[in-house]
């Protein structure tokens, strides 16, 4: 029977209806189902303390919640080095989110690639969500946390220069043993490809580009070239990439300062020549500050951004734990949700040695649009719809 814990948090004389569906979690490592990971449902009203069934599911009816949980991808069974805590905030009633990681002995596969050869080719490689390597000359590719299908990207390279031509295999079932021959398919050629960013802030000394494949959820590397910053502080990068039809892109701009990024540009969409202003891009923003007595983080911004990430991550005599979080971004701060009971151990206190770090995103479609998948594995969650651009700002590090 799953252990569940319901706190009632509303005052005398305040009456709160259940929401008529719940916030469900789904938690996976690799295939496997996370059995017995401990989680936390709190609103305005309710606050319900419960663990994950046998298909690694625990839900709660909540609304505007904050969902937290304890160790979501250790073996209940043994005590880990260091703990991990994952929280987001602002789950509405119905929302599934998706907790996953592709680590898991049991989902690792390996499969044979046959490439086909190409003139003065000498080497090949192949990229997925779960996969990024050369083909060795056996052709045994092992994947590491597939699941499902996934589409496949396979270059052909000339010495140590940029890929000479790719093929894309879609939907490849991932199984074990299986052999994707693709020696019957031709390469495509490179066509070039160009970033422009104009009114680059003096602040910035260095400025990182990619581009990548967007099919479904795996995104794959395909672009590369040279950047420059010039006198002007006009910005180019000059490239290549693979001519894959109208597959859409993912292009990524990160603006360094002193060898550190601070502010960072992605865009996707059908894949074309992009330019963009650096004066459009996020506004500075004061310190965020942390009240250890409210558990809240505190700043202040004129044009609110859509979303916060980031994380604690806290000694406290022999323990250690990383508190991950994701929640709005309103102009003035966000409050984290208080742990119950033995769980309020994870609560950075000021005698504490943390490490705060928090990034500032804004995002096409906002928030509701990428919550469900903050903790699904996928780096880029953020990237939603057809078209789109999300700007993030790191406002606090350490």
């Amino acid at each position: 029977m799953k252990a569940v814990w319901l706190y009632l948090l509303a005052a005398c004389g305040d009456s709160a209806s259940d929401p008529a569906q719940p916030v469900r979690v789904t938690i996976t490592a690799g295939e496997m189902p996370r059995v017995g990971v401990v989680v936390v449902f709190e609103d305005a009203h309710r606050l319900v303390e419960t663990v994950t069934d046998a298909d690694g599911v625990a839900l709660a009816y909540v609304d505007d919640a904050a969902i937290t949980a304890i160790d979501p991808f250790v073996d209940p069974t043994e005590e880990p080095f260091e703990h991990d805590v994952y929280t987001t905030i602002g789950a509405n009633a119905g929302e599934s989110l998706v907790f996953y990681t592709p680590s898991g002995i049991t989902s690792n596969k390996t499969m044979t690639i046959l490439a086909p050869d190409y003139p003065n080719g000498n080497e090949y490689t192949i990229d997925s969500q779960c996969v990024s390597t050369q083909i060795p000359e056996d052709h045994r590719v092992q994947f590491l946390g597939c699941r499902g299908q996934q589409d496949l990207l396979v270059n052909a390279y000339e010495l140590a220069g940029p890929p000479q031509g790719s093929i894309v295999r879609d939907a490849v079932p991932i199984v074990d043993g299986a052999t994707v021959d693709l020696r019957g398919e031709s390469y495509r050629p490179l066509l070039p490809m160009r970033l422009e960013l104009s009114n680059v802030p003096p602040s910035v000394t260095s400025i990182g580009f990619a581009g990548m494949l967007r099919s479904g959820t795996p995104i794959q590397f395909v672009l590369e070239g040279a950047a420059v910053i010039d006198n002007n502080r006009q910005w180019a990068a000059v490239g290549t990439r693979s001519d894959i039809g109208t597959r859409d892109a993912v292009l990524e701009l990160a603006l360094m300062q002193s060898f550190t990024p601070f502010q960072s540009l992605s865009i996707w969409g059908p894949w074309e020549d992009a330019r963009e202003d650096a004066s459009t891009l996020l506004l500075p923003i004061d310190t965020p500050a942390y009240d250890f007595l409210a558990h809240a983080f505190t700043w202040s911004v004129a044009d609110p951004r859509d979303y916060i990430t980031g994380h604690f991550r806290c000694t406290r005599g022999t323990d250690r734990w990383t508190w991950r979080f994701i929640g709005p971004a309103p102009s003035d701060g966000i409050a984290l949700p208080r742990l119950p009971g033995d769980l309020g151990k994870y609560m950075p206190t000021s005698t504490d040695a943390c490490s705060p770090s928090l990034d500032f995103t804004r995002v096409t479609n906002g928030y509701d649009a990428i919550r469900s998948r903050a903790w699904s594995g996928d780096a880029r969650f953020y990237v939603n719809g057809d078209r789109g651009r999300a700007v993030t700002q790191r406002a606090l590090s350490y």
